[in-house]
């Protein structure tokens, strides 16, 4: 199993101006203006990247096409320096796809124009990843407003999903072998974000003759308690129900509910994810035989990002130690 990371807003500061930085550190700006200033910035400079990469033994590194991003519109020669540039250095690449405020959220319309619309968008972005040698890409199901949480608005949206995801999966069969995955959402978004949901889905779309695979993102699960849904007490073997055919990359990252925190540093342990629940959790995806497992760590003070290198480094060893595998 090879383990990677998302940089999320990790590393993103090293990258601002001096007066940006000062702004951040001092407290005048929050830290969502860190990625205001800076995220595409970050995202683009494929060398920082890299040496924080170098720096932290990591190996593989899950690029994010989530708006606003400098991906889809780089040219084929930026894409090839990129490609060949990890490469150099000894780093493969996963792509994620937009989830927030991109027109790709549109794949489970149930108006057509809006849909293929977005079925086209999300085109763009395998390109991307075709054009960038990436061994996966993943995507998320969209979302839908409240009202729309009726048995037959359901039913209606899932066949625009499985026909969205369908279309996808032969385009990509069509050009490369890249690994394309179905993520589950947060219970924000208002659908499929249960294990069983999104199982469905991919086995409606395999069975259909197109080839997905299913990313279990962990953290996304447990935002179910934050709208009233209780997990059950031995939670992890809800896991085992996904199917192990469907399985190649995870997400790994831990949930807060009492605080809605997403993707606290896992190696502070506040979540769900104490080291006995990780330790369990390891053993069922070794036994799935997960080839790619990504963290998502965000950072959500002034502290966390001052300590970066010393809490992520300490992250990959606490991970290694878990997980029995090395970076």
């Amino acid at each position: 199993m090879k383990l990677g990371r998302n940089l999320t807003n990790t590393f993103t500061i090293e990258v601002l101006t001096e007066e940006e930085q000062f702004k951040i550190l001092s407290g005048e700006e929050d830290l969502y203006s860190l990625n205001a200033f800076g995220i595409i910035k970050m995202k683009k400079d494929i060398k920082h990247i890299v040496e924080v990469c170098k720096k932290l033994g990591i190996h593989h590194i899950e690029l994010d096409c989530d708006t606003p991003s400098p991906y889809i519109e780089m040219s084929k020669g930026e894409r090839d320096s990129l490609k060949n540039y990890f490469k150099e250095n000894n780093i493969t690449i996963s792509v994620h796809m937009p989830y927030t405020m991109s027109a790709v959220s549109n794949i489970a319309s149930l108006q057509e124009l809006e849909r293929t619309e977005a079925e086209n968008i999300a085109k763009e972005y395998i390109k991307f990843a075709i054009d960038v040698d990436a061994l996966s890409i993943v995507i998320h199901p969209g979302k839908i407003p409240f009202y729309f949480a009726s048995k037959s608005f359901l039913k209606k949206l899932e066949e625009q999903i499985v026909k969205s995801l369908y279309n996808l999966a032969k385009y990509i069969k069509d050009f490369s072998d890249i690994k394309f995955h179905l993520e589950n959402n947060t219970a924000f978004d208002g659908f499929y974000y249960n294990i069983e949901d999104c199982v469905r889905v991919v086995k409606k779309v395999r069975d259909a003759g197109g080839e997905i695979y299913f990313n279990f993102d962990i953290g996304h699960w447990f935002t179910k308690e934050k709208i009233g849904e209780k997990l059950p007490d031995n939670f992890l073997d809800e896991v085992l129900k996904i199917p192990k055919e469907f399985v190649y990359e995870f997400h790994l990252n831990d949930y807060i509910v009492e605080e809605g925190t997403f993707h606290p540093p896992l190696i502070e342990q506040r979540g769900k994810l104490k080291k006995e629940v990780l330790i369990k959790y390891a053993e069922i995806i070794k036994k799935f035989n997960v080839k790619l497992l990504v963290l998502e760590t965000a950072f959500h003070s002034l502290e966390q990002v001052k300590k970066r290198y010393e809490i992520i480094k300490n992250e990959n060893d606490y991970i290694a130690e878990i997980f029995k595998e090395g970076w």
